[in-house]
């Protein structure tokens, strides 16, 4: 959509259409799609505040793929709820997020598919090489800053980052330096606040639904145990896998 109304009116459709939150798709250009400058600005502030203040009035969260700094300043100065990629953060971006409570989801995982194990077009392969060292120091300035992170992974879609293997973004975020237990709240209740589902998912409280995992071993002491060492998987009570015996 192009515009202020054409935004706001499109909002107000997806809203009726019964969609938990929006997506700013993009806030910038992509690493994934050919020929856009991921600096680039795509939606400009005016149009990116008409959809988060819709977004907000109906109750709805807003998230914004951003990874250019224009792009990640328009979400934030819009209000937006998290900026997902944030691959060339700045002190400034900081702390303008932790001042209005921003949630930042760095999606490490497309990134060690591109790079990694190259699992891609050679295009999007070189495309992605060059943002792996601005978006690990983004990170690294993230956790300096203290910002609140959310685990999200960017799985299927474009990413080549498989869907059932998001796991591997707590090994990637530990390894890029956070403490193991903070990825795990990262990936739980943190997650569950940002999707404002923490009454029901997220910790293991009275009430909430009972979706449990359980590994070999201790994940604060080997982070992968979540990912490879799976003994039982549990969902709102019930037992789908169960390999203890």
């Amino acid at each position: 959509v192009d515009g202020v109304d054409a935004v706001r009116r499109e909002v107000r459709y997806q809203i009726k259409r019964g969609v938990d939150s929006i997506k700013v798709v993009g806030l910038s250009g992509g690493v994934a799609t050919a020929n856009q400058d991921v600096q680039a600005e795509q939606f400009t502030q005016e149009e990116v505040t008409a959809a988060v203040y819709e977004a907000h009035k109906a109750g709805r969260t807003v998230f914004g793929h951003a990874i250019g700094i224009q792009g990640i300043m328009n979400g934030i100065r819009a209000g937006i709820d998290c900026i997902d990629h944030g691959i060339f953060l700045t002190e400034e971006a900081c702390d303008l997020m932790l001042e209005k409570g921003i949630y930042y989801v760095p999606t490490l995982g497309p990134m060690h598919y591109y790079t990694e194990r190259g699992k891609a077009e050679p295009w999007r392969i070189e495309r992605a090489q060059v943002t792996r060292q601005p978006h690990k120091d983004s990170f690294r300035l993230a956790l300096d800053k203290g910002l609140t992170f959310a685990m999200g992974s960017d799985c299927g879609f474009a990413s080549r980052f498989p869907n059932g293997e998001n796991a591997l973004e707590l090994e990637l975020m530990v390894g890029h330096g956070m403490v193991s237990m903070d990825a795990i709240v990262a990936a739980t209740s943190n997650a569950a606040r940002l999707l404002r589902l923490d009454g029901l998912v997220g910790a293991i409280s009275e009430g909430k639904l009972a979706d449990l995992i359980v590994v070999d071993g201790n994940p604060l002491d080997d982070i992968t145990a979540i990912q490879h060492k799976l003994k039982l998987v549990m969902k709102e009570g019930r037992i789908y896998r169960d390999t203890m015996h």
